[in-house]
């Protein structure tokens, strides 16, 4: 027998592509859309007073329907922003209904399928990121110990390069702020920095206590400069052209480092740990080498 939230999403599913359709609504379809979600809902929170649930599903149901009929009834300004008709925004654009020319927006936000889908990893994917100011270049990592470089442009997007070399997962990677380098994190205790156009990799950096990588970033102001944090909460500096550390560029947090990022001028860095603590590093260059000060400590339990 089928749960209720199989039966949701099958209900969902089925409304959305009636709904792309617009010339056979089946309204039973709605009401048993709306059962299936209260049912759910009071599953996962409770129940209420049978009184007040059935108000409420019957002001619910009489909002959601008001709410449809306004909602597609809107219709999209092909001149908007000083968009030609031959030249759809870009919202229009890049919507699932876009692509034929549907002008409501109920029908746009329909979300009956994609543009495309990358599916180069045989593993889950641990993180995403565009390239700095590049809307149509992007970088993938995975636990199957590879990067991959995707193009959007020209149609259709393809994968233009793929990062081989990290012996375990890939956790963590960026991009150098001109896009020439990407450093990436692995839990086989080494980050490297790669060409992301050839795919090369330019410089291995193992990690000063033999542990799991888990994040990394380039420092954003002076690039030649690589953080990275571990398993047991050790965060170090290391120079991209040596691949050496700096003299006194490390530091400790009470738990395996999860994530961390710069601000823009590079001096502050909040790292966030295994036990949901947020800790603020102030990073400071001088002649005699990388200093850093904890000046806060914010905790999320």
């Amino acid at each position: 027998m089928l749960d209720l939230g199989t039966l949701y999403i099958r209900r969902r599913n089925q409304l959305l592509r009636e709904n792309a359709k617009k010339d056979k609504l089946d309204h039973s379809s709605r009401r048993q859309y709306l059962y299936l979600r209260r049912q759910l809902l009071s599953k996962r929170y409770g129940p209420t007073e049978s009184s007040l649930s059935r108000s409420r599903s019957a002001s619910t149901y009489s909002k959601l329907s008001s709410f449809e009929t306004s909602f597609d009834s809107l219709h999209i300004d092909s001149s908007e922003g000083g968009h030609s008709p031959g030249h759809p925004t870009h919202r229009r654009y890049h919507s699932a209904g876009g692509w034929q020319g549907i002008q409501s927006l109920g029908e746009n936000y329909a979300f009956a399928g994609m543009y495309h889908i990358f599916d180069q990893h045989a593993e889950s994917v641990t993180a995403i990121k565009f390239a700095h100011d590049d809307k149509y270049r992007l970088a993938c990592s995975s636990t199957d110990g590879t990067l991959s470089v995707c193009a959007l442009v020209p149609s259709p997007p393809s994968v233009t390069c793929t990062l081989r070399g990290h012996a375990a997962a890939v956790t963590d990677f960026d991009w150098s702020i001109t896009n020439d380098f990407i450093l990436s994190s692995s839990l086989d205790c080494t980050a490297r920095v790669w060409d992301p156009a050839s795919g090369q990799c330019l410089r291995v950096v193992n990690d000063n206590h033999s542990c799991g990588m888990t994040a990394c970033r380039f420092q954003p102001v002076n690039n030649n400069m690589l953080l990275t944090g571990n398993q047991k909460g050790h965060l170090n500096v290391f120079n991209m052209s040596t691949g050496k550390g700096f003299k006194g560029g490390s530091a400790k947090v009470s738990a395996g480092v999860k994530s961390m990022e710069f601000d823009s001028s590079g001096v502050l860095v909040w790292v966030e740990t295994k036990r949901e603590a947020y800790i603020l590093f102030v990073l400071m260059w001088h002649l005699e080498g990388f200093h850093k000060t904890k000046t806060d400590v914010y905790s999320g339990r």
